[in-house]
C-alpha cells in the first residue's frame, strides 16, 4: 500500500500494528536489541532539525514555510550568548524560555536556529552543484517546468511472508488495519525519493563525505540494509524494478560538500540476506513474544554463551613480575 501522509501519522500507525522499519533493524544484533530500539524514548536532537530541513530545502522545497520555522537570534533575549557553532545558548533562561514558547506554539513545525538555517542553505546550494542532480532528483527546479516524476516521502506498508523453515514465499502490498498471519511479519518504510528510473535515493548527512570515511558511516549505520529493504518494498508497491540505491551524501559542516553514491549490487544482495534473516527472526519472535538476547549466539541447548578472556589480557598477566 502506498500512502500520502504526514511522517507523525507513518510513526504512530507503524507503531500501533508492530510494523517494522529498514531503521528499526538496522545496528541491531538481536531480537531483544530491536525491542529495546523501538521503545527508547526518542530524544530531540538538534541534528535532526538540520537533517530534516536539508532534506525539505532540497527535496521539498515548497513545504517549508508550512514546516520549518527559522528562529532568528535576534528575537531571542540574549542573543549575544552563542554556543561555538554560532547557536543561541539555551544555558540561558531567557533564551531557553524563548525557545519552549516557539515549540509550544508551532507544534508540528520544525524550530530551526539561524545559524543552522544558514547551514542548512550552504548544504542545499553544495547539493544542487552536484553533476547531474536535477535529472537524478526529476524535481521542477530552478523555476524549470518539468512534470515530477519521482515518488517524494510515501510511506509503503507491506507484508513479508516465509515458510516454517524461514525462507521468503514472497512480499505482498497491505492495507491499514491488516493483521499479520503467524507466517508473515508487516514491514514499513518511508523511502526519501524512489523514481520509475528504477532507482530508491536517500539524503543522508555527515561530516565528512570523503569515499573512504563515507563508506565507514555507511557501514556503521548499516545503510546498506536500509536500501536492501526500501529497494524492495518500493518494488513490490510501485509495480516497477528499483535497483539502485542512491545516496546523496552532504557534509553537514564546513565546507559543506556534497557527492552522489551509487551503492554496489553485490553489497545490497548480501544486505537483503541479512535484512530477511533479521525479520524471519523477528517474525518468529512476534510469535512466541519471546525477544531473544546474545543467547542466540550460544552453540549450545543450553543458551550458555562461552566467555574468553581478551588475549591482551592475558599476555599482560602472563608477563607480569608478580
Amino acid at each position: 500500500m502506498i500512502s500520502i501522509e504526514s511522517n507523525e501519522t507513518y510513526q504512530e500507525f507503524k507503531a500501533k500494528y508492530n510494523f517494522v522499519s529498514p531503521s528499526d533493524i538496522k545496528g541491531t544484533t538481536t531480537p531483544e536489541e530491536y525491542l529495546i530500539k523501538i521503545n527508547k524514548p526518542r530524544e530531540h536532537k538538534n541534528y535532526f532539525d538540520i537533517g530534516t530541513a536539508a532534506h525539505t530545502m532540497i527535496l521539498e522545497p515548497h513545504r517549508w514555510k508550512k514546516e520549518i520555522i527559522v528562529a532568528l537570534n535576534k528575537d531571542f533575549p540574549s542573543p549575544d550568548k552563542v554556543n561555538k557553532d554560532g547557536s543561541i545558548n539555551m544555558v540561558d533562561s531567557g533564551n531557553k524560555a524563548h525557545m519552549k514558547a516557539l515549540r509550544e506554539s508551532n507544534p508540528d513545525k520544525v524550530i530551526l536556529m539561524e545559524s543552522y538555517y544558514n547551514n542548512v542553505k550552504r548544504m542545499a546550494e553544495s547539493a544542487m552543484r552536484v553533476k547531474g542532480i536535477q535529472d537524478v532528483l526529476s524535481l521542477p527546479l530552478n523555476g524549470k517546468e518539468k512534470p515530477l516524476t519521482s515518488h517524494i516521502e510515501k510511506s509503503l506498508y507491506v507484508k513479508y511472508i516465509f515458510t516454517d523453515a524461514g525462507h521468503l514465499i514472497g512480499i505482498e502490498p497491505v492495507e491499514k488495519g491488516y493483521r499479520r498471519k503467524k507466517s508473515e511479519i508487516l514491514v514499513a518504510t518511508r523511502p526519501d525519493l524512489v523514481n520509475p528510473a528504477g532507482y530508491y535515493l536517500d539524503v543522508k548527512t555527515a561530516s565528512t563525505i570523503e569515499p573512504e570515511s563515507f563508506a565507514r558511516d555507511c557501514a556503521s549505520l548499516e545503510y546498506d540494509i536500509q536500501g536492501a529493504m526500501g529497494c524492495d518494498i518500493a518494488s513490490v508497491c510501485y509495480g516497477f524494478s528499483v535497483e539502485s540505491f542512491l545516496i546523496l551524501a552532504i557534509e553537514n559542516v564546513y565546507p559543506f560538500r556534497a557527492a552522489l553514491y551509487d551503492m554496489l549490487t553485490e553489497d545490497l544482495l548480501d544486505a537483503q540476506k541479512v535484512y530477511l534473516r533479521r525479520l524471519n527472526m523477528l517474525r518468529e519472535s512476534f510469535n512466541s513474544r519471546r525477544f531473544a538476547g546474545y543467547e542466540i549466539n550460544s552453540t549450545n541447548e543450553y543458551g550458555l554463551l562461552t566467555l574468553r578472556m581478551p588475549t591482551w589480557y592475558k599476555q599482560r598477566s602472563l608477563n607480569a613480575k608478580f
